[in-house]
C-alpha cells in the first residue's frame, strides 16, 4: 500500500469519527433542550401561573363583576327591655277583688258593697259599663277616685285641692311620699249626686292653670251670652255683688260647709238670702266682665278656706 493510499484513509477515518462525534453532540443538545422544555411546562409554578391565568380568562371571558360589600341600616332600633320601677303606692289595705256572677248588674254590686257605680266604674276604667260573669272587679271600701301624680304635685296640694286629709291619703296609699305617675286613691268627700253642672259647656281653663300670670282656683266654662246658670246643689245665697275682676257673681252656702262661687254673670235672678234648690236657675252669662276674653263662667268651689277643683263631680 503506497503512503498516499495510508494517507487517504488516515483522513477518511478521522472524518467519520468527526462526524459522529457531531451527531452525539447534537443529540446530546437535543435531549438537554427537550429536559428543560418538559421541566418548565411541567413544574409546579407553571401549573399554578397557568392555573391563574386560566381563571383569569374565564372571568374576563364571564364578565362577572365584583361583588360589593352592603351596608344594612336597621328601620328600627333595637328593642330594649324596660325594668319597672317599684311601684310606690299599696292601696291594697282597702281594695278587694270581686268576682262577677251570673245576675250581678253594675247598680246591684255597687249596691251590694255600699258603693256608688261611678266609683266603681273609675276604679276599673269601665268605658262602656259592661259586665261579663267570671270579670275581675277591684272594689275599694269606700267612695271615691283614682288620681294620677302630676309634677309639682304634694300631699298637701292633693289634700287642699279635694279637701282631703294629708293623714288620711298616706293612710289609705301607705305613702310616705308621692312622685309623678303615681295613681293614688282619694276617698270622695262629695257626694256627686247631690250636685250637677252650673252650665253645660266647653272648659277653657282648667283648676290651676295660670291665667294673666295668676293660678286659677276654678274652672272657667265657654258659654255663649245669654247662656243660664244653674245652682249646683241646694243651698242658701249668702253673697251677691260686683267683683273688680270677674263681673257680677254669686256665692251659694250648701251643707257640710261647702260654698259654690259664679262669676261673669250678666243677670243675676236671685238675691241675698234666697233658698235654691239645685238646678234652679240663678243667673245668666254676659258681659259684665271679659276677664277672659270671651263670654264665660268662672266656678269655683270651696270647702272651708280651701278651694275644690269642681271638675271632680263635673
Amino acid at each position: 500500500m503506497s503512503r498516499n493510499d495510508y494517507d487517504d484513509m488516515t483522513s477518511y477515518s478521522r472524518s467519520t469519527r468527526n462526524g459522529k462525534t457531531y451527531v452525539i453532540s447534537f443529540a446530546l443538545i437535543l435531549v438537554i433542550l427537550i429536559a428543560i422544555i418538559l421541566f418548565i411546562i411541567f413544574s409546579p409554578g407553571n401549573d399554578e401561573s397557568a392555573t391563574s391565568s386560566a381563571e383569569q380568562s374565564d372571568a374576563i371571558a364571564l364578565d362577572i363583576p365584583e361583588v360589593e360589600e352592603i351596608q344594612v341600616e336597621r328601620s328600627t332600633p333595637i328593642a330594649t327591655v324596660e325594668v319597672p320601677e317599684e311601684k310606690n303606692v299599696d292601696y291594697s289595705s282597702i281594695m278587694h277583688t270581686y268576682i262577677v256572677k251570673a245576675g250581678d248588674t253594675l247598680s246591684s254590686i255597687a249596691r251590694d258593697n255600699g258603693l256608688k257605680e261611678e266609683t266603681i266604674i273609675n276604679v276599673n276604667n269601665l268605658t262602656d259599663g259592661r259586665l261579663q260573669i267570671g270579670d275581675e272587679l277591684t272594689l275599694p271600701l269606700v267612695d271615691g277616685f283614682l288620681y294620677e301624680v302630676k309634677e309639682g304635685d304634694s300631699v298637701e296640694s292633693i289634700a287642699s285641692r279635694y279637701a282631703l286629709s294629708e293623714s288620711e291619703i298616706v293612710n289609705i296609699n301607705r305613702i310616705s311620699d308621692i312622685r309623678a305617675g303615681d295613681v293614688i286613691f282619694l276617698e270622695s268627700v262629695l257626694d256627686s249626686s247631690s250636685y250637677t253642672v252650673p252650665s253645660s259647656g266647653e272648659i277653657l281653663y282648667h283648676y290651676g292653670d295660670e291665667y294673666n300670670s295668676k293660678k286659677l282656683e276654678g274652672i272657667v266654662i265657654s258659654l255663649d251670652a245669654g247662656s243660664t246658670i244653674s245652682a249646683v246643689a241646694d243651698g242658701i245665697v249668702s253673697d251677691a255683688g260686683i267683683d273688680g275682676e270677674y263681673g257680677r257673681f254669686i256665692t251659694i252656702t250648701h251643707q257640710n260647709g261647702f260654698k259654690s262661687f259664679y262669676y261673669c254673670l250678666e243677670v243675676v235672678e236671685v238675691k241675698l238670702g234666697d233658698t235654691v234648690a239645685k238646678g234652679d236657675i240663678i243667673a245668666t252669662v254676659g258681659t259684665s266682665s271679659r276677664y277672659f276674653g270671651s263670654n264665660a263662667l268662672y266656678f269655683k268651689l270651696e270647702e272651708g278656706s280651701n278651694t275644690i277643683d269642681p271638675e271632680i263631680f263635673l
